[in-house]
């Protein structure tokens, strides 16, 4: 049973929205049918909700929301910056995608993981760290969407060519407020105060850790750090990725295949607590999570229900001290906020 259909607070807001849309004398949409929030909230319904939400996240939060038939647009703090933690893979995807589209790369191709490409967690570092591994550019792209496994994102990454060349790719679809500079395994290392020494992977590292001291620093991938949430690496406005999120659905960046294989294996994400986390159970969502110290985030499509279009959202939040799944709760209230708000109005 989805979490909306328990939460009381959704229903009043549901109901403040409704009755809002129906008085069209104080309408809450410009002409334009565009709704953006700064700081303080626009004072109307679904930005006081955000303002609410932010709160009650223990942190920042920035949203960025496009219907992708009409252009309809909701926007919270969508112009800062929020680290993108595995949501940049969907960029790394894009690259990969057209890579095939120009045969430059083939879905059966098979790539060596070699051990400095191995990093934790969660997929194949914990099972495969003996040489002679070789998976497929279609399985790779699976497990990094779906598991968001860090050893295949950057066997992925060093086969396009590294960070630079998914940053040019950003450049050249236009996308500005996105920056690619590290692969996992280095901002992991970052993030963590590691100093790996040269050809010295991050699984070798932390392989020889004793388990209270792996214990440790798992426990720190999850606890806000000023420092990681002001690098300016890495990084990304929910505006630049919701934008990045429309040229891929309307087929501008790849063929329309590789759209269609993109959006299959994003929709197969498993974590089901942030943008699925208050929806009802029959609405399609293609997304792909990030998670990294105090920043939590979650991006992609949402189908709306009865025709009535697309939504692509960007859901970020940065320096929060609260649990993940404080974060999470909120990414999933106002994930349905935005759901509900492009659906009555």
């Amino acid at each position: 049973m989805p979490l909306a259909a328990e939460n009381s607070e959704l229903g009043l807001f549901e109901e403040r929205l409704a009755a809002l849309a129906s008085q069209s004398s104080q309408s809450i949409v410009s002409p334009l049918r565009n709704e953006v929030f700064g700081e303080a909230g626009s004072g109307n319904v679904i930005g006081a909700e955000l303002k609410r939400l932010e709160a009650s996240s223990g942190g920042l939060m920035g949203l960025s929301a496009i219907h992708l038939q009409d252009g309809r647009t909701v926007s919270y703090r969508d112009s800062e910056s929020f680290p993108m933690a595995s949501t940049f893979k969907i960029a790394l995807a894009m690259c990969i995608l057209q890579l095939i589209d120009h045969e430059k790369v083939a879905l059966d191709q098979m790539v060596e993981i070699s051990a400095d490409l191995l990093v934790p967690p969660p997929l194949i570092e914990p099972y495969f760290r003996h040489i002679g591994l070789a998976i497929s550019v279609a399985n790779l792209l699976d497990i990094m969407m779906v598991t968001s496994d860090n050893s295949a994102t950057d066997a992925l990454l060093k086969l396009v060519g590294g960070p630079d060349y998914v940053s040019q790719a950003i450049a050249k679809a236009n996308i500005a407020g996105m920056r690619i500079d590290r692969s996992t395994s280095q901002f992991l290392a970052d993030f963590l105060e590691i100093d790996l020494t040269e050809g010295q992977s991050f699984a070798s590292f932390f392989s020889v850790l004793p388990a209270r001291e792996k214990a440790r620093l798992y426990a720190l991938t999850e606890q806000a750090n000023n420092n990681y949430d002001d690098d300016e690496r890495d990084n990304a406005s929910p505006a630049a990725m919701a934008k990045l999120l429309a040229k891929l659905w309307h087929g501008n960046l790849t063929s329309i295949a590789s759209r269609d294989r993109l959006f299959e294996v994003m929709e197969r994400c498993e974590n089901d607590n942030r943008i699925k986390g208050c929806m009802p159970a029959h609405v399609t969502i293609a997304h792909k999570t990030g998670t990294l110290g105090g920043s939590t985030s979650d991006v992609g499509v949402i189908e709306l229900p009865e025709k009535s279009g697309s939504v692509a959202i960007a859901i970020y939040i940065k320096k929060s001290a609260s649990p993940v799944i404080i974060r999470e709760r909120a990414i999933a209230h106002a994930s349905r906020a935005v759901y509900d708000f492009m659906l009555m109005t």
